[in-house]
């Protein structure tokens, strides 16, 4: 289920991914690690969405790392931008388009 999900974020099914993410944390049991990189990818499929709550609601769940900051940067700049109409497509656009597609390992 993991690389399923993966496989439909890399193609821009964002829907598709959240669906078989949510599956795979439900059966990753303890599996921390996994767990992240599901809620990660989850987070990252919300905020192409625009759903923003979903979005926030998942981001709470990952532990703190240096992508969560940025990730949460991101959220809340897509918050603010949305009481502002004026130029929303553009500002969502440009903000969605710098999401890291894949997270870096050493």
């Amino acid at each position: 289920m993991r690389n399923i999900s993966a496989a439909y974020f890399e193609l821009g099914q964002y829907a598709a991914c959240i669906e078989h993410s949510l599956a795979a944390v439900a059966l990753s049991g303890e599996d921390n690690a996994a767990i992240q990189k599901l809620l990660n990818r989850m987070t990252k499929s919300y905020l192409y969405l625009g759903q923003l709550a979903n979005a926030a609601s998942s981001l709470e769940k990952l532990d703190e790392c240096s992508e969560v900051i940025e990730l949460t940067a991101i959220l809340r700049h897509l918050q603010a931008d949305k009481v502002v109409s004026s130029g929303r497509q553009k500002a969502r656009a440009k903000m969605v388009n710098t999401l890291p597609r894949t997270k870096e390992v050493l």
